[in-house]
């Protein structure tokens, strides 16, 4: 049986397991939370009788994690690494203060300092079974992102890229990274022969690509993105969205978001989404 890759995190509350979780989520992990630790037999060997390769992280609190990591450990068919987050008290503190988060332990009578020391206890007896410990003091969202895309980014196959379609009359879509208007083309909407047809037709392409504005759109739009895309691929991101617009998001985006996606796959993961492609004329 292919063994399965198993990442627990745990750490102080306020040390960035929120940040870290979101890191594995987009590295392609399923996200469990707080799972007991009588129950992770069954949990891995539910999983291991999925069709495709599987990736778990298991985001746990404090008080459950020693008993997990032990359960964890006993297991033959996963490959098991623990990440135990931290940092210093008056840091976290101030975290507290600026985002007004509650901490879980002030629900059962405990001060916030209180509960702090209590989180330092915890984390005191989970040090020696930490595959990786990182003291978040000093990092910034955008840095402990980066440090553990770097560690954990091997298990993926390369940086990923969407170019998305649409047409502003429907609105924009909320899932892009940045956004490319391209109505400086002439619109094909206004030819009768091309009025029904889509971005997608060679009638339209050829139409859209015999303009010197294209030409000189397109290479303004790639001389950024050469740039750009390289620049968040090297901070750890494993996916960005770029939004191609028009009017109407069936003619001139199509055909500019399809030429991108084919322009750039030689470099990296890419793929195409045409939001309202099948929306009326």
């Amino acid at each position: 049986m292919k063994k399965m890759d198993v990442v627990i995190v745990s750490g102080a509350s306020g040390s960035g397991k929120s940040t870290v979780t979101r890191v594995f989520e987009e590295l392609g992990y399923l996200i469990v939370q707080n799972v007991p630790s009588s129950l992770t037999h069954e949990l891995f060997i539910s999983y291991a009788k999925a069709k495709k390769d599987i990736k778990l992280l298991l985001v746990s609190e404090l008080f459950l994690s020693h008993a997990l990591i032990n359960e964890a450990k006993k297991e033959k068919n996963i490959n098991l690494s623990v990440i135990i987050l931290n940092a210093d008290v008056d840091e976290l503190l101030k975290r507290y203060k600026l985002t007004r988060h509650v901490h879980p332990l002030q629900a059962h009578g405990y001060s916030l300092e209180e509960a702090f020391k209590i989180d330092q206890q915890q984390i005191a007896n989970l040090v020696e079974d930490a595959t990786l410990y990182i003291d978040t003091t000093d990092y910034s969202v955008h840095e402990l992102r980066k440090r553990i895309f770097d560690i954990y980014s091997h298990k993926m196959d390369n940086f990923n890229v969407v170019f998305t379609s649409f047409g502003l009359k429907h609105g924009i879509p909320l899932d892009v990274d940045t956004i490319f208007d391209v109505r400086i083309i002439p619109n094909p909407y206004y030819l009768e022969e091309l009025k029904n047809l889509t971005g997608l037709d060679k009638k339209v392409m050829e139409y859209i690509f015999s303009f010197k504005e294209t030409a000189k759109l397109i290479k303004n739009i790639t001389n950024y993105l050469d740039y750009y895309l390289d620049k968040v691929k090297k901070e750890g991101r494993p996916l960005y969205s770029v939004g191609i617009c028009c009017s109407g998001g069936r003619h001139r985006s199509v055909a500019i978001a399809e030429y991108l996606s084919e322009y750039y796959k030689a470099k990296y993961n890419t793929s195409v989404k045409h939001r309202d492609i099948d929306k009326g004329v």
